[in-house]
């Protein structure tokens, strides 16, 4: 049926849309009607159904039965719904007018332009549909069976905005949308794609697994078991609690763990796709100009950008060879597989790529380059943390950088005189990390930061036992070289580089080579001065500088500290930000907790608190 009349009066336009829709639910092929008559609507007739509202975008349903329903939605630019399902609904709609931005848990962001039909959506899919245009824009949706709601859900309420959309925002949103408040409203401002994934979960790569045995990647600190239970049913058969997940599954875990909070939970969560530039106690402003309203604002940042070392100058940092970010989509795909390749640092993210170099099949030579030379160090057996081991006492710790460094170390020699693996040392030293730091007076804290952390870090930050072994394999073969050196001169030319480099005794060797990757890790300032946003908080006299240059100062809650020290009950942190009070504040087991913390402390809050500052009044005591 194709409606033709230009002038129908509202009761005939009800008629005729009543009829459509029988006739669809009336056809053999329900998919291919629905297509028919969506694509065939006489325009004059939709024109008299829009309507927009300045607040929010506008529902208008235009027929109804108790198997199926159509809607027509009106959005005005900026308008957005909060991520939803639609329950044991299919939905398929059209583009009218304008240019749809739609975003899917799990799924890169999607543009439908005008006269695109999407069809039927899963119901188990959790989406935003945005008009991020500067023009109106308006969709026709087809339900069945009919939604259980009529009116959008109203954006007032407690509106939390979450600057960051890797794992430390997403679980800032499932522990907001948890907290059983109905008017918690959660915008996260991010760039990327994929909410919670970020770098460490977003990449499709079987040959990158997590750092973090299973049993401690919980979203939830209240379920520790959680992931390991969803993982298992995923394989269908038992995962070992001591194994290192791929960081995609966990990555998908995220995703998940989200569509179910997003379904579950009465509190409504946005994306927002955009970069803060600026922060008050009223607005997040975009780099568009565009103003946020915030009644609290959380930074959840994640790592800083990598800090570029003095020696590639900015013509070696324009090079096309020369590779900044290799989370950077296909920056490793684009390596020819002769081409000699520089790897920049023996971390955990040179780990990375040279597994993923490995993984291509990469033949040309390979160098990884650092001054120490060292790879990360490897998990223990699995099975070996449960080991009894005695228990710690802070109070009694040395208050010495170089003391800690001896404790830790005596205790590392006696479980090897032991028989048991040495990680058993600091596994014991984590959970009093952030006591101990807080004990190091700030020369101290210099000492370790200037002397100690590389060797802290290898130790600390380890990769999984096979994963190291394979590169070893692969060293053996003389494909890989690892070199210990300092980089002394990197010289672009039209092909590539010519980079000289000294060992300890300060022989020098100079050699070419195709492509450079940076792989030095973020750099140690939570809140460099190049990022606009940070630069301007702190102009406005919103940070407290650590004076060990780690970035901004934290209360014990994690509220930011102003210039003068005062708490900002407005002002959150949750993640890397918090390194200058807590030191380690990068795992998944200290973000769950920190982001569940900071939730509840939230959701605690009433609109008033948050402008009172530092009085902050309980809601539910």
């Amino acid at each position: 049926m194709v409606l033709t009349s230009a002038s129908m009066t509202a009761t005939n336009a009800d008629a005729a849309w009543h009829e459509l829709l029988l006739q669809i639910e009336a056809a053999p092929d329900k998919a291919a009607a629905l297509a028919h008559a969506l694509s065939s609507l006489d325009p004059s007739l939709v024109e008299s159904r829009i309507a927009f509202d300045d607040e929010n975008y506008a529902r208008h349903q235009l027929a109804k039965t108790e198997r199926s329903e159509l809607r027509l939605i009106c959005w005005k630019p900026g308008q957005s719904s909060a991520l939803h399902g639609h329950g044991r609904a299919d939905c398929t709609f059209r583009v009218i007018h304008g240019k749809a931005t739609e975003v899917r848990l799990g799924s890169p962001d999607l543009q439908h332009r005008e006269g695109e039909l999407v069809a039927s959506l899963d119901p188990m899919i959790v989406h935003q549909v945005s008009n991020v245009e500067p023009v109106p824009l308006v969709t026709l949706h087809h339900y069945s069976p009919p939604l259980p709601i009529n009116r959008p859900s109203t954006p007032r309420g407690l509106q939390v905005v979450v600057i960051g959309g890797g794992f430390s925002g997403a679980c800032v949103g499932y522990h907001l949308l948890g907290s059983g408040r109905t008017d918690i409203r959660v915008i996260v401002i991010d760039e990327h794609s994929d909410l919670g994934r970020g770098v460490a979960y977003g990449l499709d790569d079987a040959t990158l697994r997590l750092n973090v045995p299973a049993k401690r990647m919980s979203i939830d600190p209240r379920k520790p078991n959680d992931f390991v239970d969803w993982a298992s049913a995923k394989a269908g058969a038992p995962i070992a609690p001591d194994s290192l997940q791929p960081r995609k599954l966990y990555g998908d875990y995220i995703s998940d763990r989200m569509r179910g909070s997003v379904r579950d939970n009465p509190g409504k969560l946005r994306i927002r796709r955009g970069r803060a530039v600026d922060v008050n106690e009223h607005f997040v402003t975009l780099s568009d100009g565009t103003k946020v309203e915030a009644d609290v604002v959380v930074l959840a940042t994640g790592n800083p950008p990598t800090s570029i070392p003095e020696v590639f100058t900015q013509e070696v940092v324009n090079h096309p060879a020369f590779i900044a970010d290799p989370w950077k989509a296909n920056a490793v795909a684009s390596i020819g597989a002769d081409e000699r390749v520089l790897v920049v640092g023996t971390g955990l993210t040179g780990v990375d790529i040279l597994h993923q170099l490995r993984g291509a099949n990469h033949s040309g030579e390979v160098v990884a380059l650092s001054r120490h030379g060292n790879m990360p160090s490897t998990h223990s057996v699995p099975g070996s943390s449960t080991l009894a081991h005695p228990p710690l006492e802070p109070a009694d710790f040395p208050t010495t950088a170089l003391g800690l460094l001896r404790m830790v170390r005596s205790r590392a020699e006696a479980h090897i005189k032991r028989g048991e693996p040495w990680q058993l040392a600091v596994e014991a030293v984590r959970p009093h990390i952030s006591t101990l730091w807080n004990r190091l007076a700030v020369k101290e804290r210099a000492k370790f930061l200037t002397r100690l952390r590389p060797y802290w870090e290898i130790h600390r930050h380890r990769a999984p036992i096979d994963s190291i072994a394979a590169l070893e394999a692969w060293e053996a073969s003389g494909t890989l070289k690892r070199v210990r050196a300092k980089l002394v001169h990197v010289a672009p030319s039209p092909k590539g580089f010519h980079v000289t480099y000294a060992d300890g005794s300060g022989k020098e060797t100079v050699t070419f080579f195709d492509r450079v990757i940076l792989c030095t890790g973020s750099g140690i300032n939570s809140t460099p001065p190049s990022d606009p946003m940070y630069a301007r908080m702190d102009a406005n006299g919103l940070l407290k500088q650590c004076p060990n240059g780690l970035g901004a100062l934290t209360a014990p809650d994690g509220t930011l500290l102003d210039a003068k020290g005062r708490s900002q009950k407005w002002l959150r942190a949750v993640g890397v930000l918090r390194r200058a009070e807590r030191w380690e504040s990068t795992a998944v087991p200290e973000l769950s907790s920190q982001a569940a913390a900071t939730a509840y402390d939230i959701a605690r809050m009433t609109k008033e608190s948050t402008i009172a500052g530092n009085m902050l009044a309980p809601v539910l005591d």
